[in-house]
């Protein structure tokens, strides 16, 4: 029987071969182990996306943890979480940050005002404001200066409460010279420690404010009251 010995040889080189790729790929996976299943996704995961496109939830269950870079991508289109949530997320510490619930209820609960009674929100909390008549504001002499009543029975704030009062002065100029623009008193049927209904705004007439600015210039309050 004659044996072709390059017929050998040539079986033996490739059988070597293979044993060799073999040896090779093991090594490869036993650095970077993946298993079958994540070549699947990998095969079956719709990737072919376009800047703007959206990663639907099939898309983004067929993309494994192995296949998905932990960082420094940025994302170029929307993502569906498909009502699912997003759990884990650190505290935020720069303006593009996500919040997480911690830090968003802990937030909410730093603007709460003991002093207005205001629970979970803004609850009770109500605002009124207004401005009397610019150029016919009933403006009275008083024993030192010009005053004006504000009623805001209509803001419905609790009896005997006291609400927080904001108040400028309108008009045409000459604004800088009043003083008492941002104060404000009890009248005469009030007390300050109810002002619910009423308050006055009165204007001293020690800097030059004469009656012919009051009128002339066509002053006015602008106000806001905030309360319970």
């Amino acid at each position: 029987m004659h044996i072709n010995k390059n017929i050998i040889h040539k079986e033996l080189k490739i059988s070597l071969l293979f044993f060799i790729i073999i040896i090779f790929f093991s090594f490869l996976i036993t650095l970077f182990p993946v298993s079958l299943s994540q070549i699947a996704n990998a095969l079956t995961g719709n990737y072919s996306k376009n800047a703007g496109d959206t990663l639907g939830i099939n898309d983004w269950n067929n993309l494994d943890n192995d296949f998905l870079a932990k960082s420094g991508d940025t994302m170029q289109g929307d993502l569906s979480m498909g009502n699912r949530k997003i759990s884990d997320l650190a505290n935020p510490t720069n303006n593009g940050d996500a919040v997480n619930k911690g830090t968003l209820d802990t937030a909410i609960a730093g603007v709460v005002s003991n002093s207005l009674g205001i629970r979970d929100g803004v609850g009770d909390l109500k605002v009124f404001c207004g401005r009397t008549l610019p150029g016919a504001t009933n403006w009275i002499q008083g024993a030192q200066g010009k005053y004006v009543d504000i009623d805001i029975s209509a803001g419905d704030f609790a009896e005997g409460s006291m609400p927080y009062v904001f108040t400028t002065i309108g008009g045409l100029g000459m604004q800088w010279v009043s003083r008492g623009a941002t104060s404000i008193s009890a009248t005469n049927s009030a007390t300050l420690n109810n002002l619910d209904d009423i308050f006055r705004v009165y204007i001293l007439d020690d800097n030059g404010v004469d009656w012919g600015t009051f009128i002339s210039r066509g002053w006015y309050v602008n106000w806001c009251t905030f309360g319970r």
